[in-house]
């Protein structure tokens, strides 16, 4: 990885009581405009990160908030060129990014910020997302977000229809909705509710509430008082189960260390994709 030239400007205006801060290179150009101390942006958006989600933060490793003697307010706005030989070095089956920015602001005297995140096109392991889209908007504890993938493909003929997924944030609770419609061959349309936690022991907990699901033109029903927890080491599933009529689909997990997918009365032609997935093993009865 070469950076060919780069430039690093900084003005401050004292009537506006603004700077604005710019970088400039080959691989990309950063600005930064508002009433801000570069060197403290870290601290204060971690701080802001502990202080309102502080569950979330311990289980991501975000150390807890420090006192802070004053605060910041800005706008950032980072667009990035070339990142194929940086991504390589943490990652050699990933690839991508190119041409992504990032954008957003952060207002530490209202408790608020924004970020939005759009890369055209990522990789990994051979399957391809083209179009991914992140966007949140968070006043204090509370807050929403959006995550989106306009193409997932697995080949040139096996491709996921646009899937996006819509939340409310409340401290360390997330409540979502995933919206997709002519998902894949098997799946018509996705129209799924569901809650994101974290237990006592730090373990992430998943659970879906009633919810429509279109498969085979035929409307699936999901078991109620469902979860799937994953923490350290830890995999386990309750009734984590889809049903229509005779046929059904079953979650278990495999003595809380792994997961077991179970598919009843399905038409094997429609699981062609699962062939392009690593490291995985198939056994069962068909006809």
């Amino acid at each position: 990885m070469t950076i060919d030239s780069a430039l690093l400007s900084s003005i401050w205006y004292p009537a506006q009581q603004e700077k604005i801060f710019t970088l400039n290179s080959t691989l990309g150009d950063l600005s930064v405009k508002g009433n801000f101390d570069i060197e403290k942006i870290p601290a204060q958006l971690t701080r802001f990160v502990s202080f309102n989600y502080p569950h979330f933060a311990e289980r991501l490793k975000i150390k807890p908030a420090e006192p802070l003697r004053d605060t910041a307010k800005f706008e950032f706005d980072l667009q990035v060129y070339q990142l194929q030989n940086l991504v390589n070095f943490f990652e050699e089956s990933l690839s991508g990014f190119d041409a992504s920015s990032v954008k957003g602001s952060f207002d530490g005297f209202q408790n608020k910020a924004y970020l939005e995140v759009e890369v055209p096109s990522w990789e990994f392991q051979n399957i391809k997302f083209k179009d991914v889209y992140f966007r949140s908007k968070l006043n204090g504890p509370e807050g929403t977000l959006q995550v989106g993938v306009i193409e997932t493909a697995f080949s040139e003929t096996q491709k996921l229809s646009p899937v996006s997924l819509i939340g409310s944030i409340y401290s360390d609770t997330l409540e979502f909705l995933i919206i997709s419609s002519n998902f894949y061959k098997i799946l018509d349309n996705i129209n799924i509710n569901g809650i994101v936690s974290l237990e006592p022991d730090n373990a992430w907990r998943i659970s879906f509430k009633p919810s429509d699901l279109v498969v085979l033109n035929e409307t699936w029903e999901m078991n109620t008082a469902n979860y799937l927890s994953i923490g350290d080491g830890k995999v386990e599933t309750n009734n984590f189960m889809l049903t229509s009529g005779q046929r059904r689909i079953k979650l278990n997990s495999v003595r809380n260390e792994g997961l077991e997918l179970q598919l009843e009365n399905y038409p094997i032609d429609s699981l062609e994709f699962i062939r392009g997935i690593q490291k995985h093993k198939i056994r069962g009865l068909a006809t």
